[in-house]
């Protein structure tokens, strides 16, 4: 008996396995993705997922470079947990944010621009970075064909009213992934990127 419910598991076992699509898979920044999807599909051509060797989501990246700022993060009415990150010469702000349920020193989404004025109500650490700079070599102040160049064609054009500025946007809605560039003069003036909350 033992040896029939293991030739009837063996012949389930091989023929689910054959009516399946085999796929190579590709790992971009951690993510696990069907290169042959990648290949014809109108999805992001890259997934950025840290800035200036931070990734999403890894605590002890936050710390080692910034410390501890989980008793710093604040939480805004009608906004996600933020903290302000300014670069070495403060000419650059980079903010982080944390979706409900992350944990302490875990950020998910990253917002990149050239100093302004602070926002009250938002914590701000002076860093040693002396410019934000993605992963993918993305950073502030590159022109479109260069951000096109590293992200690929597959984004919607879009331009804000009243600003003569163009944003880029590429989504990956299947990891629930964005990124924006936000052109001024054909000058990447602000960006931003990370996972979408649900």
């Amino acid at each position: 008996m033992r040896v029939f419910f293991i030739v009837l598991f063996l012949i389930f076992f091989l023929t689910t396995c054959s009516s399946k699509k085999v796929f190579q898979e590709t790992r971009v920044n951690d993510i696990a993705i069907d290169s042959t999807e990648m290949q014809n599909s109108k999805k992001i051509k890259i997934i950025d997922s840290c800035i200036s060797g931070v990734y999403f989501k890894n605590s002890s990246d936050i710390i080692n470079r910034f410390g501890d700022l989980s008793q710093l993060i604040v939480s805004l009415p009608n906004d996600f947990p933020q903290i302000g990150i300014l670069s070495k010469d403060s000419l650059e702000t980079l903010m982080l944010s944390a979706w409900p349920g992350d944990g302490k020193n875990e950020f998910r989404y990253y917002k990149i621009k050239n100093y302004e004025e602070r926002t009250l109500d938002i914590t701000y650490i002076q860093s040693e970075i002396s410019s934000f700079i993605s992963c993918e070599g993305i950073k502030l102040g590159l022109n479109k064909e260069s951000v096109v160049e590293l992200m690929g064609n597959n984004y919607v054009k879009q331009q804000l009213k009243d600003l003569k500025i163009e944003i880029y946007l590429y989504e990956n809605p299947e990891y629930l992934y964005q990124a924006k560039y936000y052109f001024s003069n054909d000058k990447l003036v602000e960006f931003e990127y990370g996972y979408v909350y649900p």
